[in-house]
């Protein structure tokens, strides 16, 4: 609506309305208050962080605790298969780490192992070897092991024991 000339602006028909007094913003807290709710806030603050730490460390300790242990072989083929690993570990260090790439066979035809070991604890080395070979190899095919090797790891650990002693 067009307002003649001469008469008064309605403020509600003018588009913008202007506040009852200026705006200040914000106003200060007070200077004695100031300090002691910062502090509080503060303390507050800490408390509620501290609690969700302990909360957060709780659930990662119970999903720790919760994961499934694997189990530990402790049958007479995986000790076997552990000595037999041992051995070759024992073998590489003394005569290099190419001969951890060798077979059974390979090893035993090797005039410095033959020479280094002597006769018999070069033949119980690889009464090892071969009993190991069987119990991971006839494992994969589906085969049967020949014979149980559990009365012999006694003599391959003591075995194994001297040769490491003798590096």
């Amino acid at each position: 609506m067009i307002q003649p000339p001469g008469q008064p602006k309605d403020p509600a028909s003018a588009g913008s309305l202007a506040p009852p007094r200026p705006n200040l913003g914000p106003e200060p807290m007070g200077a004695d208050d100031s300090l002691a709710q910062l502090a509080i806030s503060l303390m507050l603050g800490g408390v509620i962080l501290a609690a969700l730490m302990v909360l957060w460390r709780r659930w990662r300790a119970q999903r720790i605790f919760d994961r499934p242990k694997p189990s530990v072989d402790d049958s007479s083929e995986a000790r076997l298969l552990a000595l037999r690993e041992r051995a070759r570990t024992i073998l590489a260090a003394r005569f290099g780490p190419a001969l951890r790439a060798r077979t059974t066979e390979e090893i035993a035809a090797d005039a410095r192992v033959a020479e280094a070991l002597g006769g018999d604890d070069l033949a119980r080395l690889m009464g090892l070897f071969r009993a190991g070979d069987r119990v991971l190899f006839d494992r994969d095919s589906g085969l049967e092991p020949h014979g149980d090797p559990s009365s012999e790891l006694a003599t391959w650990s003591a075995l194994l024991d001297a040769l490491s002693r003798a590096r």
